[in-house]
């Protein structure tokens, strides 16, 4: 699936959330690293800039912009990094729910995860 035409700083706001969410219980296992990859060509990065965007704490600021094209690539992403080992742990739920609150989504709609 395509994804809309981001800006740059954008495409890197994405990335580094989606990164912190692949490493939420410590480390990035085979699964989301693979996910992480897909995002990475799909967002329009190359492997050395990606690469600056991992790392960082849990208590990280991580920001998102407010345009909703923005928005809506980055949920899709989290849901495909946090899923992508066939489970969901309560520190992906719990970041999914984060988030979803910053974009607009409502209570009711991320009760479903």
């Amino acid at each position: 699936m395509s994804q809309p035409r981001l800006q740059p700083a954008a495409a890197a706001r994405i990335y580094r959330i989606l990164a912190h969410l692949a490493a939420i219980e410590g480390k990035i296992g085979a699964p989301e690293r693979a996910a992480l990859g897909e995002w990475r060509v799909r967002l329009g990065l190359d492997a050395d800039a990606a690469g600056a965007l991992e790392g960082g704490g849990p208590d990280e600021d991580l920001r998102i912009g407010d345009d909703p094209r923005e928005h809506e690539v980055l949920v899709e992403g989290m849901i495909d990094v946090a899923t992508a080992d066939g489970q969901l742990s309560p520190e992906e739920r719990a970041a999914l729910r984060r988030f979803g609150r910053q974009v607009g989504l409502f209570d009711e709609a991320l009760g479903a995860l």
